[in-house]
């Protein structure tokens, strides 16, 4: 039986990346959710056959951001409207990044 989803969270990339391989070529059609250490680390996942990946680093900078934000009396609206925005322009990078 094929797992309903596999989660990839290995440090290291070079693991990070056989176990995604593998993890296709068993179950091509499960999802697979990836983290990543950086942008090129994240194309590499997604050339592997991820289908979702999370880059470690901005996801811990925008938490941390998020939380200062509303720490030193920023709205909700605002702390989104910002973490929106730069989520957004990692997204753009991350596309440059696999058809650049």
């Amino acid at each position: 039986e094929s797992p309903k989803a596999i989660a990839v969270v290995y440090s290291d990339k070079e693991h990070a990346l056989e176990a995604t391989c593998a993890m296709r070529a068993s179950y091509p059609t499960t999802p697979i959710y990836a983290c990543a250490a950086d942008l090129r680390h994240a194309v590499e996942l997604e050339e592997a056959g991820a289908d979702q990946v999370v880059i470690r680093s901005v996801e811990a900078g925008l938490t941390l951001g998020s939380q200062l934000l509303t720490g030193m009396g920023a709205g909700d609206i605002d702390v989104g409207f910002i973490t929106r925005s730069i989520q957004d322009s990692i997204r753009a990078r991350y596309e440059w990044g696999r058809w650049g």
